[in-house]
Order: structure tokens, then sequence, then C-alpha cells
């Protein structure tokens, strides 16, 4: 039903010529910063909180006019064997975890992650229940996007 009313609500937008379409990648959905002179504010268009293929992911992560914020939720350890580039540690299992999604901007695009995608579900749940609009699980997390081909960045290395 939220993929029905998101379709109709790009459909009527686009007739209509909002500038919000713009700031659409119309091929992959990417949520993009405004390329209108004289502004420097995102426009973002709600898609959904949902899970999406480590493929996916990084074609939209590779979008040079993407607004991604990208969350690692492993912990510590994980993170330093590697990490999706671009990616800021936030541990799930950390006290307070939810405390740190309040803090969040509900309106930023979030891609998120964790080893297997076990933590990534969780918190994807979390974010939708806390009123998210567009946050997007990487599906089999770390395990699954290094399986598909894609690196991860090892610093200190």
């Amino acid at each position: 039903m939220r993929l029905l009313t998101a379709l109709t609500t790009l459909i009527l937008l686009s007739a209509c010529g909002s500038p919000a379409v713009n700031s659409l990648n119309m091929m992959t959905g990417v949520p993009l910063r405004s390329q209108s002179a004289g502004t420097s504010q995102r426009a973002i268009l709600s898609r959904a909180v949902t899970t999406i293929s480590p493929q996916e992911a990084s074609q939209w992560l590779a979008d040079p006019h993407s607004s991604w914020k990208v969350i690692d939720l492993r912990t510590p350890q994980e993170f330093s064997g590697g990490f999706i580039q671009g990616a800021t540690l936030m541990n799930f299992n950390a006290p307070g975890f939810r405390e740190l999604l309040l803090n969040l901007d509900r309106n930023q695009p979030y891609i998120l992650y964790c080893a297997s995608g076990k933590r990534s579900v969780k918190a994807l749940e979390m974010m939708r229940e806390l009123g998210f609009r567009n946050a997007y699980d990487i599906q089999g997390g770390t395990i699954a996007w290094q399986a598909a081909g894609f690196p991860l960045v090892k610093t200190g290395r």
C-alpha cells in the first residue's frame, strides 16, 4: 500500500511539474541534492523504510548527487575489520542506541547495514516507529555486500 501511495504521489508531482521530482533520480529513486541555482537545501521525496539489495545500495551510493548517510550498526571491533566507504559507526548493541536514533534527522536518507542483516532489520523497524521516511537496510549486511563483489574500506593497514 505504501508503494502504491508513493507511486501515486510521484505521478501527481510529475504531472504538476513540482520541483521535488527534480530531486529524485528517476532511474533509481535515489534522493538527490537540489540542483536549483541559489539553494543548497536538499528536497527529498519520501519513498520507504525497507530492505534493499547490495547491488541497489552500491548503485545509489555511487551516484555523486546522492545525499545518503551510511550507518554501520556493528561493533567497533567489526568496524575496524572493514566498512562501506563513507559509513559512520553507530553500534546497535551500545547502551542508548535508541536515543542516538532520536538525535538523527528523520528526513535525511539513510542506508543501514550490519554483518548479516539481523541488527539492521531491527534498527530499521525502530526507525520506522520513530517516523523516519527514508531508511534502507542492506539485505545480508557486509556478508552479502562482499559476496556481491563490493569492497570494504580498511583504515590503518
